[in-house]
């Protein structure tokens, strides 16, 4: 019993290909014999058809070639009895000749049509051999005149006896009238005489014209020749009796006997005529070939013709029976045709039923189970697992569940905490301070917002490079996670901005916790042999005074810390008058205004560089300002003044105006390297923003295709609606659209997808640690796959060693910039 098991259980569990494999090599073998029988059947009926048309087609020429030689031969007939010539007789022998070879042929190859096709051509044998010796016979009568013309014997014989008496007496008549004295009356008599003379004359040739013509005519047609003769014989008679009565009144007997000789000779000629010739010529007598030819020739004519066309309706018979045969086979095939469709229809059912039960279902199951797990439902029905491929489809999508899930929530992770501290970002701060003031509310209890800005950290930068600057913000993040409670929550915002939440806080609590954040920061920190020493300007807004939603305590704080880094304090509370009475604030703004408008600002340029072939592609234009007292002024600080002022619409212009005029320097680089402008969300808000982009493209002369424009990710978040109609605005003007900081904001892959992007920028904090950091690895590999994935540039920013330089290009990042490249 085990072998059978064993059998039976692996019939039962053998893969969809087997058994795909072995039904379609048996409908296939099914196919191919039956391809066989067709091809041969079809060949032979194929051969018998092509044959029968042959045979067709050669007795049908043949046929036509026989009609030809006859047709040829009766006009060498028609010709020999109009002028017989030995040419024409021998054209008769000839082309009877080429009929009876002809015939033969046909004898020799009409040997498969049949009996009733070897009769009819024995038939036209028959008619052609009477035929022949008709046209020959015809030939040898011809031979005799007075065989061919039985009125000749009467032209040749009374009529010309006639003709001539009356001629002779005509010509006695004149030369006695001749003899007389010339006289008026005997001119007048010679006149007359000449007239009747002439008349005869007109008969005469009358006579002969209708010997020409009248040969075959019928009684009922009625020859012109015939009136003619019969009008001049009466003028002729009634002229002879009116000169016959004036001669006998003058007893002139000499001339009266002529005229009686002239009237009883043309009576003679005239009765002859009247009667014979013409009784001749009614009874189609007058040339006796013709009557032979209508009688005897034309008959046999037709029946070979008759004979012809049945020789041609007997082969087309017969090719009409082989074509319905044919016509049968074809019957025959198409009704196996209709079998194997049937057949293969039966299969494709089968088949279907097999595939839908086997792979279509479990698919459909798969399929479901997809979306399920899409819609994060925790309910997943898997099909069962009938096949091996369903077996390992089940295990895959299992397996991809385990890892999409692991994904997932590293990407949560990730959208919501700063890879280089480990704290929360923006977005996890707007959430936790939205949720905290819902429940202060609720239970009428207070909450403090901390924002606060590290002192001289551009600096450290600036001197010791990003990876010092980096491991600076983790110590200071670590620290300030000490100082807290662990129900608090301590954000990093971007750069060196920190904030923290504390619930249910009040302004002193507050206060002591910024002096002990203050305190905790101001102890020196040992970073690679460097011992440094930062501070931090620290802002308080409480709520609700301060304001009842996240927005306006997140602006009030940031007032209240930029009045502690203006006044050197380390903590400053919001307080209302800091909106709109600090003089220095109002002083700042007002100096930022006469700047744009005297060109006290300017820009520095850093390039991008090719990975690949190592030119410069583009530059980022990056805005300075010196202030006369304070010096260089941070250019986020200038962008979240221009913003709080609502000068930011107007820096944006004077950036703009003045990248395009310098565009004119960089243009002459090898290659027209791009030019890269950073917004704020602010502009990409307004509405009218593109249209003044493409005025400023049109003035300087600049393409759109050399501009890109640098937005974040939390610039893109603001107001999706708003920023992605200024971003396909831009994009159908040809403005290249290019993601900044990407992995430090809170854009979603269904926002990038959606937006006109054309290129992303890594962060520079992850590319920092890249060589050091596997996770910053694990981070930038997969942004550049994701750019390219989804047909984007990528660009690193702050590549400031070789070693990160060669890393990048290993990864296949396209461009790259950076102290290590260039400084601005």
């Amino acid at each position: 019993m085990r072998p059978l098991q064993a059998v039976g259980n692996w019939t039962s569990r053998r893969s969809l290909r087997t058994r795909y494999l072995v039904t379609a090599v048996l409908i296939v073998a099914g196919l191919v014999a039956g391809a066989v029988v067709a091809s041969a059947y079809v060949a032979t009926s194929a051969r018998q058809s092509t044959a029968a048309l042959l045979l067709r087609d050669f007795v049908f020429n043949r046929t036509a070639d026989i009609r030809a030689a006859i047709a040829a031969a009766e006009v060498d007939l028609n010709r020999a009895m109009i002028t017989p010539m030995a040419v024409e007789e021998d054209g008769i022998e000839a082309n009877l000749q080429v009929a009876h070879g002809l015939l033969g042929q046909l004898q020799l190859r009409a040997g498969p049509a049949g009996a009733p096709v070897r009769q009819a051509l024995q038939d036209l044998d028959n008619q052609l051999l009477a035929l022949t010796d008709e046209f020959f016979t015809l030939v040898e009568l011809r031979k005799d005149p007075y065989w061919v013309y039985p009125a000749l014997p009467y032209v040749q014989g009374p009529l010309l006896q006639s003709n001539t008496e009356f001629i002779t007496a005509a010509r006695t008549a004149l030369d006695e009238i001749l003899a007389d004295p010339a006289t008026a009356s005997r001119l007048r008599l010679f006149e007359r005489f000449s007239e009747v003379r002439d008349h005869w004359r007109r008969v005469v040739l009358a006579f002969r014209a209708l010997m020409v013509r009248f040969a075959g005519l019928g009684d009922e047609v009625s020859l012109g020749q015939e009136s003619d003769i019969e009008d001049a014989y009466q003028i002729i008679q009634k002229d002879i009796a009116d000169l016959l009565a004036e001669l006998e009144a003058q007893n002139n007997f000499v001339l009266t006997d002529s005229l009686a000789a002239m009237a009883l000779h043309s009576q003679n000629w005239y009765r002859l005529f009247s009667k014979d010739i013409t009784w001749i010529r009614r009874s189609q007598q007058w040339r006796a070939d013709v009557g032979f030819l209508e009688s005897r020739i034309r008959p046999k004519l037709d029946s070979t013709t008759a004979a012809l066309f049945a020789v041609e309706r007997g082969i087309t018979q017969w090719t009409a029976g082989q074509v319905h045969s044919i016509q049968m086979a074809a019957n025959r095939i198409s009704l196996g045709l209709w079998l194997i469709a049937a057949l293969a229809l039966g299969f494709v059912i089968l088949n279907y039923t097999a595939l839908r039960r086997s792979v279509f279902d479990p698919m459909r199951k798969v399929a479901r189970a997809l979306n399920a797990a899409a819609n994060n439902e925790t309910r997943v029905n898997l099909p069962a697992e009938r096949s091996p491929e369903v077996s390992s489809l089940v295990r895959a999508f299992r397996a991809m569940q385990e890892q999409v899930s692991q994904r997932q929530r590293a990407l949560e992770h990730q959208a919501l905490h700063d890879e280089l501290t480990g704290l929360p970002n923006r977005s996890l701060l707007a959430d936790r301070l939205s949720h905290a003031i819902q429940v202060a509310r609720r239970e009428s209890i207070p909450l403090a917002l901390l924002l606060l800005d590290l002192n001289d950290f551009k600096r450290v930068n600036d001197t010791l490079g990003h990876l010092v600057g980096d491991q600076l913000l983790v110590r200071v993040a670590a620290r300030i996670a000490k100082v807290v409670r662990e129900s608090d929550t301590v954000a990093r915002l971007g750069g060196d901005e920190f904030a923290v939440l504390l619930e249910n806080t009040g302004l002193p609590r507050a206060r002591t916790l910024a002096d002990r954040i203050s305190r905790a920061l101001e102890e020196v920190c040992v970073i690679d042999g460097h011992s440094l020493y930062t501070g931090a300007s620290i802002g308080i807004a409480l709520f609700p005074g301060d304001g009842e939603d996240q927005e306006t305590l997140i602006r009030h704080a940031d007032i209240a810390m930029y009045s502690a880094k203006r006044s050197g304090t380390e903590t400053a509370a919001y307080d209302v008058q800091m909106d709109s009475t600090d003089p220095e604030g109002l002083a700042l703004i007002g100096e930022l205004r006469d700047a744009l408008m005297t060109d006290g600002c300017e820009l520095a340029y850093q390039p991008k560089i090719d990975l690949c072939t190592g030119e410069v592609t583009g530059a980022e234009a990056l805005l300075r300002w010196t202030h006369s007292r304070l010096g260089p002024m941070a250019p986020e600080r200038v962008v979240q003044m221009a913003e709080r002022s609502g000068l930011i619409g107007s820096l944006t212009i004077w950036v703009l105006e003045r990248a395009f005029t310098d565009y004119q320097r960089l243009a002459e680089l090898p290659g027209h390297p791009g030019l890269a402008i950073n917004l704020s969300p602010r502009n990409l808000q307004d509405a009218d923003f593109a249209d003044t982009v493409h005025e400023l493209l049109v003035r300087f002369q600049v393409p759109s295709s050399a501009l890109i424009l640098e937005v974040t990710e939390n610039a893109v978040m603001s107001d999706p609606d708003a920023v992605n109609k200024s971003l396909q605005a831009l994009d159908r003007m040809g403005v290249g659209v290019a993601l900044d900081d990407f992995g430090m904001g809170v854009c979603s892959l269904r926002h990038l997808k959606e937006f006109p992007v054309h290129e992303l920028k890594i962060d520079r904090s992850f590319v920092a640690d890249l060589l050091s950091d596997r996770s910053d690895e694990a981070i930038v590999r997969a942004i550049i796959n994701l750019g390219h994935a989804m047909g984007l540039r990528v660009v690193a920013e702050g590549v400031e060693d070789r070693a990160t330089l060669e890393r990048l290009g290993e990864f296949g990042c396209d461009q790259a910039q950076g102290f290590l490249l260039a400084h601005p």
